[in-house]
Parts: structure tokens; C-alpha cells; sequence
């Protein structure tokens, strides 16, 4: 004020013309919870706190690389789940995980690859732990102190089953009490949603197509039903070329299945030509460590002088050598190996719906459907959908709407579905309005909390309101608003007789009311085509 200067001279005093801005939040950052390869790094335990990661290459440094090598059993088995038949009988043979696939470095790699950018990832334990329901139920609450993440996945989720039981809901009930627990929190939380897989949506008996999806809608039951539209699920896995034929051996085969292997490759044995089947007989044993089959080459003689270590890299070496020769020899092992790698690669595709998720958003906006979107590095759906099939995924009685993944020809795989699992909801039934809300919800609450303890008048009524009608100005812009005007897309109320009474003055609360029109997709377009008569 002019009393306050007793200096002489000229001053100068700069005035705000356009107030605050509110900065928008980040809208698809994933977290990860799961297993690891490392626990620590640089000396510090990386277990249960979340760890952002902004590259594949940045998972690698922090996290390791690819859990260890996973062994499978090979058996003959009747069931229509029979992966190969195989021999002039036309034997029916499995190939089944001895035990559960870690599959964090996966799921990541399929993230990256469909458009993932930033992520957290939350170690639960390194791949010498058994994947338990309560380590990562465990982990998801810690999220409730994160504020950046906004999708929640859990890709060893799909891993908790027991063998022993016969019914879905009995083998599964570990994974969809976790899948509940994750909507729980996204729904109590509110700032994000979970995108979750089907257990066992690789694979559908028969007689009973829908059965994974049955099983998942009857047992995934959250709290309260307005949480559904907080989570968003995918069907079905989908097969992948994420691991090349490069990355199986015989390392890929447990004791059990190598006996198994040796009665395969001893048929192939058969088929060779009688100078060179002495030396293909002995390379069988070699590999399979069983006994040689009558009319083996004799083994070479070993130095008794040897010492284990060196025995067991002559061993190596030998299955080695063994291994490269029967895979350009044998059909039955490239068979067996090529079985594996198809059900190493066959992914549930939550991971690769956070990329597009990310994509979408990064390149058009939240407020687009992750939809009639193509997914990289996959070859095609695990199950193959029809229209028919579709009808009750999308659009079930109990309104728990399931996205389906399809193939089109000449367009691949596509994401043919953007509902939420509210799917009976108004409001709540699309995947992009859901997210659209969050995103304002989050944007506007953390501009507004710099007015927390400033007088409860006008002037403070009309600075917000000015800061959140510009902010939805610029969305309206972008597109994510309807209307020809902003007047049409959204508005803002704040003030006493508007919002509030003297009552909630006098009580210290401030309310604003924010209506906005939000896009919906066109998700059912109608074509009408009729024969009209020719003019003239």
C-alpha cells in the first residue's frame, strides 16, 4: 500500500489474469503385483513396496529376467483335453505344468509390447516361493496408499488352483476370492479398476462351452454390487509368440515325462533306416536317461579317474548334442517341444489390455472404448468365438458382462467388447465412462484441495468454479464431453442457495455440483437397406 513505501521511485506489481489450471492425472498406469526373479536391489528389499518401472529394459535391471526354466509331464490320458495323438494307434497324449507358471516377466513383456508405458510393479516373493492368495491379497492393500496407479492386475492370480478338486468353483476358489478382493479395493478406493482374466479361459469342454465363464461369474462377488463397474474382465487367453522355438529343450521335461518321451521317440526310432538306427537309439538314452533300447550303439567308455562335476558336463554335453540331432530327426519330439511352447505361450491377456489401455489413451484419450483395437505379438484366440457366443458374454442376465477377444478375417485379433462388469448399469456399463469419471474425479479433487482451509465465501465459490469450467472447457474440446457448446457438455454449481445452505456454511462445508454429459460408444450400429423404384 502507498503508506507502506518511503522510498521515492516507480513500482510494479504484476497481476494474475488467468488463475490456476487443473492438471490433468495420468489415467492408465498399471500396477503389477507378483513374483520376481530378484527381491533386492542395490542392497535395498524390494518386497511389498511398489516400484515404478518405465521399460522393459528398467523390469530387467531392478526385477531380473525370466523365471526359471518350467517343467511339464507327458502322459497318455482318454479325456478330450489331449493335447497330440500320436503312433499307428493314435494314442492320446497330455502335456501338463508339473506346478504353476510364474508369470510376471510375461505378463510384462505383453504389456510392453501392446503399448505399456509407465507401470509399478509390487514383488510379493522371487520364484523359489509358492503363489499364495494371502501374500497378494496382502499386497493389494498396501496399493491403498499409492495414489498414481490406476489399473490393478495380478497375472499369477489365473495360478492358484488345486489339482485335486474336480469342480471350477472348488480348484478356483483361491483366484476368485483374490479376483473379488480386487475389486473391493478398486470399488472402496475409487480411483482405479481392475482388468482381470478367466481361470482356465484356455480351454472349454464340449459339452459345456461357457463353463470358465460360469464359474468365474458365480464366484467373483465383491462386497457391494456398485464396485462391479470398477472391474473389467477378458476372455479368452489368448496364444501368443512371446517365447520362441529356441527357448525349449529336454530342460522343459520332468523325469516322469521323459519316460514317456523315450516310448515316443523309440517309435520314431522304428522308421529309421537299419545303418544309422544303432546310433539314433543310443542318442535316445541318452537324452531320456533311460535304458538303451536292443540294437543301441555301446555307449562311449567313461574315465573312472573323472570326478562328478566333470561327469555330469559330459551328461550335459551328451544331451546336448542328442537334443539338437533328434529335433531335425524326430517328429515326435519336435512335436512333444512345440506342445509345450504353445502352452507356455498361450497368455491370459489382462497384461496386454493395460498396454492398450495405455495406447488408446496416450494417442486418442481415456474417454475412447479400448475397443476394435488389434493385439500385438498374439496369433490367435485360445477359443474361438462366435456372434451366438458372444450374445451372453456381453450381455448376461446377471449384467456380468465379459469382454470378448475374437478373430476377423483380414483384420486379426481384435478386443470386441468395452463393458465393465456393471453391465445392467446405465451409467457405469462402459469400460471408457467408467475411467472418464475417474479421471475428472481425480483431476478436479486435486486442484480443489489447495482450497482446504480458505474462507468459505464468495470469492472462494467463484475461483473454483472458474478453474474446474475451464478445465471441462478443454476436455469438451478434446472430445470427451457431448454437446455443441459447453454449456451442452457440462455444468458447475457452487454457492450458498445453490449448493449449499447457512447450515453447511456454518458447518464448514464447501459443496460443488458438477454435471457433465459424457460419450458413449456406438456399440450397436444399424444398417436399414431396402430397393427403392428407378427415377425416370
Amino acid at each position: 500500500m502507498p503508506n507502506q513505501r518511503k522510498t521515492p521511485g516507480v513500482y510494479v506489481s504484476e497481476i494474475d489474469s488467468f488463475g490456476n489450471s487443473i492438471v490433468p492425472v495420468a489415467t492408465a498406469v498399471p500396477a503389477f503385483i507378483g513374483y520376481t526373479h530378484n527381491t533386492s536391489y542395490n542392497g535395498e528389499d524390494l518386497r511389498n513396496k511398489p516400484c515404478r518401472v518405465t521399460s522393459l529394459s528398467d523390469y530387467y535391471t531392478i526385477f531380473g529376467n525370466k523365471p526359471p526354466v518350467t517343467q511339464f509331464d507327458l502322459e497318455k490320458t482318454t479325456t478330450d483335453a489331449a493335447d497330440f495323438t500320436y503312433g499307428e494307434d493314435g494314442e492320446s497324449y497330455m502335456v501338463k505344468a508339473n506346478g504353476p507358471q510364474y508369470r510376471m516377466h510375461s505378463a510384462l513383456q505383453f504389456f510392453y509390447n501392446n503399448g505399456g508405458e509407465e507401470c509399478y510393479v509390487v514383488c510379493v516373493g522371487d520364484y523359489k516361493d509358492p503363489i499364495k492368495a494371502a501374500d497378494l491379497k496382502a499386497a493389494v492393500d498396501l496399493l491403498e496408499k499409492e495414489v498414481r496407479p490406476t489399473l490393478l492386475l495380478i497375472p499369477e492370480a489365473v495360478e492358484l488352483y488345486d489339482d485335486s478338486q474336480s469342480a471350477l468353483k472348488d480348484r478356483y476358489k483361491d483366484a476368485y476370492s483374490l479376483q473379488s478382493h480386487m475389486i473391493n479395493h478398486c470399488g472402496s478406493i475409487g480411483n482405479r479398476m481392475a482388468i482381470l482374466d478367466i481361470p482356465r479361459g484356455y480351454w472349454e469342454p464340449e459339452k459345456n462351452p461357457s463353463q470358465s465363464i460360469d464359474a468365474f461369474r458365480e464366484n467373483v462377488n465383491p462386497s457391494q454390487s456398485a464396485y462391479y463397474s470398477f472391474a473389467a474382465a477378458y476372455y479368452p487367453w489368448l496364444h501368443t509368440n512371446l517365447y520362441s522355438e529356441a527357448d525349449f529343450s529336454y530342460e522343459n521335461l520332468s523325469g516322469n515325462a521323459m519316460k514317456t518321451l523315450d516310448t515316443l521317440l523309440n517309435i520314431d526310432a522304428s522308421q529309421v533306416p537299419e545303418q544309422s538306427k544303432g546310433a539314433v537309439l543310443l542318442m535316445i538314452s541318452q537324452l531320456t536317461s533311460q535304458a538303451a533300447a536292443e540294437g543301441a550303439d555301446a555307449p562311449p567308455t567313461e574315465d573312472p579317474k573323472s570326478s562328478n562335476e566333470e561327469q555330469l558336463k559330459i551328461k550335459a554335453d551328451r544331451q546336448k548334442n542328442a537334443h539338437n540331432n533328434l529335433q531335425s530327426i524326430s517328429k515326435a519330439y519336435k512335436l512333444v517341444l512345440r506342445t509345450i511352447q504353445k502352452k507356455v505361450n498361450t497368455m491370459p491377456p489382462s497384461a496386454a489390455m493395460a498396454g492398450i489401455f495405455t495406447s488408446v489413451d496416450m494417442n486418442q484419450g481415456v474417454w475412447i472404448a479400448p475397443a476394435n483395437v488389434a493385439i500385438n505379438s498374439v496369433t490367435g484366440p485360445a477359443v474361438h468365438i462366435t456372434s451366438e457366443m458372444q450374445e451372453d458374454l456381453n450381455v448376461p442376465l446377471s449384467g456380468k458382462a465379459i469382454n470378448a477377444i475374437r478373430t476377423f478375417p483380414g483384420q486379426g485379433v481384435l478386443v470386441w467388447g468395452a463393458r465393465t462388469m456393471d453391465g445392467n448399469s446405465q451409467d457405469w456399463r462402459y469400460v471408457n465412462v467408467r475411467r472418464t469419471t475417474i479421471f475428472l474425479e481425480q483431476s478436479i479433487k486435486s486442484a480443489i484441495r489447495v482450497y482446504v482451509y480458505e474462507p468459505n465465501t464468495a470469492n472462494t465459490w467463484a475461483t473454483i468454479k472458474s478453474e474446474i469450467a475451464n478445465f471441462l472447457t478443454d476436455v469438451w474440446k478434446q472430445g470427451a464431453l457431448m454437446g455443441s457448446s459447453p454449456s451442452d457438455a457440462y455444468s458447475v454449481a457452487v454457492g450458498l442457495g445453490s449448493t449449499m445452505t447457512a447450515e453447511d456454511i456454518l458447518n464448514d462445508i464447501l459443496r460443488v455440483s458438477v454435471k457433465v454429459a459424457l460419450t458413449h460408444p456406438a456399440e450397436f450400429i444399424e444398417i436399414s437397406l431396402e430397393q427403392k423404384m428407378e427415377n425416370g
